[in-house]
């Protein structure tokens, strides 16, 4: 018979490097966006976006802020990127992401087990085209995870390949040869080349978001 504390999903924290990468997640379009939730943390009000799910748990992708607010103002152009906290209200705002206000005590927090999740490593050009295809058969477009894991830097998404898709969850990575930075990558469709961008510079490019974390995945442990 399972325990109590057993049933039902737990949360695991994973912080981003700022309001920006966090609004850069959360953003679909002008009108669609995921939902994002603030509560009380100690002295700061946390702003987190639940994201995947891997066995029990949900990924919550967080920042800490020194303020509540009703929705963050995102805008994405070739100027370049803006996100702030508002307090107005929206109405039908372009580029307006709702924050709600919800206690998260009730999730018991909890790491991903390591048996859960499949870490597959790749080459930066094959992570970068994957994550290409899967966007154009959801049409939605994708986003992979920069973080820094002993001295390198790291790039991965979930679930990219959906021939293996299963109930095991599975993390994509590349070891990145050089220190990159970046809002976005570009996909140029007739070279097939990438490169890492701050802004979205047209529309002759397909372009993945680039989600920089402050630390690494819980569960990303691989070999030096």
């Amino acid at each position: 018979m399972k325990n109590k504390e057993d049933e039902g999903k737990k949360i695991t924290y994973v912080k981003v490097e700022s309001l920006m990468d966090l609004a850069r997640l959360a953003f679909g379009s002008d009108f669609s966006s995921r939902n994002l939730f603030c509560y009380q943390k100690g002295s700061k009000y946390r702003i987190a976006m639940l994201g995947e799910h891997v066995a029990n748990n949900i990924i919550a992708y967080y920042t800490d802020s020194d303020r509540k607010c009703k929705g963050i103002l995102y805008e994405s152009n070739d100027s370049g990127e803006r996100a702030e906290a508002s307090d107005a209200d929206p109405g039908m705002e372009k580029g307006f992401i709702d924050v709600f206000e919800m206690d998260m005590g009730h999730m018991k927090e909890g790491g991903i087990d390591r048996k859960n999740i499949q870490l597959i490593k790749t080459g930066m050009d094959s992570l970068a085209k994957m994550a290409v295809k899967a966007a154009v058969h959801d049409e939605f477009i994708k986003h992979l995870y920069l973080f820094a894991y002993k001295g390198k830097q790291i790039i991965g998404g979930f679930e990219l390949v959906e021939e293996l898709n299963d109930d095991i969850g599975n993390f994509y990575y590349a070891v990145l040869p050089k220190s990159e930075k970046g809002n976005f990558i570009a996909y140029d469709y007739k070279t097939g080349k990438i490169e890492f961008t701050e802004r979205i510079r047209g529309y002759s490019y397909m372009y993945l978001k680039i989600i920089n974390l402050a630390e690494p995945f819980p569960f990303f442990n691989v070999p030096d």
